[in-house]
């Protein structure tokens, strides 16, 4: 991401965090235990083997249509799985970005979908032109289509 764009809102409703140790999300793939490391944000790396954290979390919670993201805390050495009721995203696009959240609504959410808001469907989507000649994506997602609670 530009340093002149960012995602300058990002609201969960009805969170819910679900804790795995390192050491859980190893043993969940009968890796070794012996060397764990996170080498980025979305990987733990069991004796040398990989395994994405996004792919652990949506293993987990595949049928759960609440199920959002998941996230490395290495403060702590854990994954969290989080789930949400719903999701309102803002994503501001410096003037004239050819980013992939700025070209056009339907695609710019459905990658922030992938990445924040994963089980969730995908209510409302817009990309607004702003008097600055920036763009802002908007985007909201709810686990419940019945909009009246909005």
């Amino acid at each position: 991401m530009s340093a002149n764009a960012k995602l300058v809102q990002y609201d969960v409703y009805g969170s819910n965090k679900f804790y795995f140790s390192f050491r859980q999300v190893c043993e969940h793939y009968r890796a070794a235990l012996s060397l764990i490391e996170t080498p980025d944000a979305n990987t733990v790396t069991c004796m040398g083997q990989s395994f994405d954290i996004q792919k652990f979390c949506q293993d987990k919670y595949k049928k759960d249509n609440k199920y959002a993201r998941a996230y490395i805390d290495n403060k702590n050495e854990r994954v969290i799985c989080q789930t949400a009721r719903r999701i309102v995203l803002k994503y501001k696009c410096k003037p004239n970005s050819n980013s992939v959240f700025c070209r056009q609504a339907d695609q710019g959410c459905s990658s922030m979908k992938k990445a924040l808001a994963h089980n969730l469907d995908l209510v409302h989507k817009s990309l607004t032109k702003r008097d600055d000649a920036s763009k802002e994506l908007n985007c909201y997602f709810d686990n419940d289509v019945a909009l009246n609670s909005f």
